[in-house]
């Protein structure tokens, strides 16, 4: 039929003009995942990193108040550098620490720095403080600074600044500031043989306590600061220091020893100063090597607020102290503990102590005796020297 031979026509086409294949669709390569986007780390205004951490210098501008709701921690050798006039605001029971790097903070007289309790009615201890540690770098600075209602135990605070760990050296200078109304002490130390690289024209008052260093660091304390209440000390004297003149009592909560392997350092502690020793502690002169202490008119007595005699040990003097110096010093209410004889116990016999000066001493109320030698013989200490309450010399 016409319908079947036009069909064969066709075919017959079709095998004479074979078609090409169509080419599969070609699909176009993907794109790499776009990366990330690099955060912007900003390096000063008047807002922390969101998450406290200052990891690359940051500088706090002038005039900025920083809202601490959160730690602010300084880490990889950064430097958070506090411009004059700024304020830092602290919420309840947060703390700066400056665990890896340093703290540039100085202002000026006209525009001091401010680290301050964000509560509405101010009290001690409404934040922790400021912490340094063993990786703070040398070139720290608290200058024309205010620090106020720290203090909090929270954390392991200590006080308004807390100076933590056992590295040796002068890093830290804190000057022309005022630390006030920290519920502990406006600063504290545990370096024995830490420095300030400086430690001058400073107020602390209105603090439970002015200053809490050891005996090696109290020596770094230099001229002009204001104490309102006592300072705290202890430990050991391993190279020649002196201790400044201070108008209220330094409290020795522990056992203070002048003396070194390999040296013979000396304490010099000015006059008038008031030591008052906590119970059962005392003054140890000459350990190891040998020591010295140049303390005249100075007075040692009790920490008790009724002292009695036997209260505290006294001062020891071992065989290898050396031109100790108690010329017009007064000891009393100790004499007892710790191998004690007498407010002064001489660990030889009384001549064979070196350049020995302790003429013209008040001795009262020690348990005992005044003064105490191997042999009972106190000649040094007998020149214009009165002892009340016990005898002034007896053998151990």
């Amino acid at each position: 039929s016409t319908g079947c031979k036009l069909l064969d026509r066709n075919k017959d086409k079709d095998q004479a003009a074979p078609t090409a294949p169509e080419a599969p669709p070609t699909k176009a390569p993907e794109a790499p995942p776009a990366a990330p986007a690099k955060a912007v780390v900003p390096t000063e205004g008047c807002e922390m990193p969101k998450d406290g951490i200052v990891r690359v210098d940051f500088t706090v501008k002038k005039g900025c108040t920083v809202d601490g709701h959160r730690n602010i921690v300084v880490r990889d050798n950064a430097t958070l550098t506090v411009e004059p006039g700024a304020k830092v605001v602290m919420d309840s029971g947060h703390y700066i620490s400056v665990d890896k790097g340093k703290l540039v903070a100085a202002g000026t007289e006209a525009e001091p720095i401010v680290f301050t309790s964000a509560a509405a009615t101010k009290a001690p201890g409404d934040w922790v403080g400021i912490f340094f540690s063993d990786n703070t770098s040398a070139g720290t600075v608290l200058d024309h600074v205010r620090i106020e209602y720290a203090g909090s135990s929270r954390s392991g605070g200590k006080g308004a600044v807390t100076i933590q760990g056992r590295r040796p050296g002068a890093r830290i200078a804190i000057t022309s500031s005022v630390i006030e109304h920290s519920e502990q002490s406006a600063v504290w130390a545990d370096a024995e043989k830490g420095a300030f690289a400086k430690f001058e024209q400073n107020k602390l008052d209105k603090n439970k306590v002015s200053l809490s260093v050891p005996a090696q660091m109290l020596g770094s304390i230099g001229a002009g600061n204001s104490f309102g209440q006592p300072l705290t000390t202890w430990g050991t004297v391993s190279d020649t220091v002196s201790w400044p003149a201070v108008d209220v009592p330094i409290i020795v909560e522990r056992n203070v020893l002048v003396g070194d392997a390999g040296g013979a350092p000396t304490l010099t502690i000015a006059p008038k100063t008031v030591l008052k020793f906590s119970g059962g502690k005392y003054l140890d002169v000459g350990v190891r090597d040998g020591g010295t202490l140049v303390a005249r008119e100075v007075t040692f007595t009790s920490a008790n607020a009724t002292p009695r005699p036997g209260d505290w040990s006294g001062i020891h003097l071992q065989r290898r102290a050396t031109n100790v110096d108690l010329t017009g010093s007064t000891v009393e209410h100790a004499g007892k503990g710790s191998g004690a004889k007498a407010g002064v116990t001489v660990h030889a016999k009384g001549a064979e102590l070196a350049g020995l000066k302790a003429g013209a001493m008040a001795f009262r109320d020690n348990e005992g005796a005044g003064v105490s030698t191997e042999d009972g013989v106190c000649t040094p200490f007998e020149a214009g020297s009165k002892s009340e309450g016990s005898p002034l010399c007896k053998k151990r």
